[in-house]
């Protein structure tokens, strides 16, 4: 996590935009971001850490940023099928195996081959429970120089190696949720962030698709998908000897410094739900989520919809000055 979040924070600087050289059908661009022409690519100026590392670490910034940048667009895709609280929840591949999470491939099956990231797409009703209703699949590449189309249609074809998923996500193998029939994934997503002019470039690709309709949870699977998703956030939380209490907006998050002055930390009512293990978490856990979460300054703090908070140092901020935006208690 920490990897993650300095790699994005330290590598790059505000979005601007530049020529593509690839033709608009294989270019996806972030909204938001401003594009003089039709067919402008989003790009990513490096910072001048990125600079002045040699080609092997702008590599690895360039794959971690482009994993970073994937999880933020996922924020961009609708969830279908309606409920009080839609959210994505993202898995790095590897951790959703690590937590139970059974999936199915095409040959060859060697690990290079694999994806890096799936993302379920869950929604919430108050007296309806816990449904996914979406199961995307992500794969990312990070180059040093500039690459041409073939890079991304290598990384869709990575993605779409992934075929299937029959166990979903917890906090244990023995205590996840087996599907009634194996969920095919709605959309297959690519994306290649490489160096192009100097500037880190962003291309995607996301194919649209219809979604292979809802899968109802009972509140034992949705609880024990649940701590699977939160299960780092709070371990991590757990392990710290200095974490503190702010609140954001009036919502208040048990905060934990990484670092670089970077801050993680999650929603502390959620963190209640979770330690009490009730049979009723997972309902406690959407209401919470269901009141939604606002920030003043997302240049400096960022809070996703499922509750985990996140926060730069105010000295990174784009912006001459920022008001206070948070109290500790």
């Amino acid at each position: 996590m920490c990897w993650r979040v300095l790699s994005l924070a330290i590598g790059i600087t505000p979005l601007a935009a530049v020529p593509p050289l690839f033709p608009p059908a294989l270019a996806g661009f972030a909204p938001g971001v401003a594009m003089p022409v039709p067919g402008m690519a989003a790009n990513l100026p490096p910072s001048p850490v990125a600079l002045a590392v040699d080609s092997t670490e702008r590599g690895q910034v360039a794959y971690h940023v482009g994993t970073a940048v994937g999880g933020a667009l996922s924020e961009y895709l609708p969830i279908a099928g309606g409920g009080f609280f839609p959210a994505w929840f993202d898995f790095h591949l590897t951790r959703a195996q690590a937590n139970g999470g059974v999936f199915t491939f095409q040959a060859p099956p060697a690990p290079q081959t694999r994806p890096d990231v799936v993302m379920l797409g869950l929604t919430f009703a108050p007296g309806g429970g816990w449904n996914v209703n979406n199961f995307i699949v992500w794969e990312n590449k990070g180059r040093t120089t500039a690459v041409g189309p073939g890079v991304l249609a290598a990384a869709r074809l990575q993605a779409s190696r992934l075929t299937a998923m029959t166990t979903l996500p917890a906090v244990a193998a023995a205590a996840a949720m087996i599907l009634a029939a194996p969920r095919a994934p709605d959309n297959y997503v690519a994306s290649v962030v490489d160096v192009n002019g100097g500037n880190f470039r962003i291309r995607t690709r996301d194919p649209s698709g219809p979604p292979s309709g809802p899968i109802a949870l009972d509140p034992g699977a949705a609880g024990r998908f649940l701590r699977g998703y939160y299960a780092p956030f709070v371990e991590a939380i757990r392990a710290s000897s200095g974490s503190v209490v702010r609140s954001y907006g009036g919502r208040r998050f048990r905060m934990i410094e990484l670092p670089k002055q970077v801050c993680l930390g999650v929603d502390t009512e959620i963190l209640s739900a979770l330690q009490r293990s009730s049979s009723t978490e997972a309902d406690e856990i959407g209401a919470v989520l269901s009141r939604g979460y606002q920030v003043q300054s997302p240049d400096i703090v960022h809070i996703h919809a499922t509750g985990i908070a996140t926060e730069l140092p105010r000295r990174w901020s784009s912006r001459a000055s920022e008001r206070q935006l948070y109290s500790i208690t």
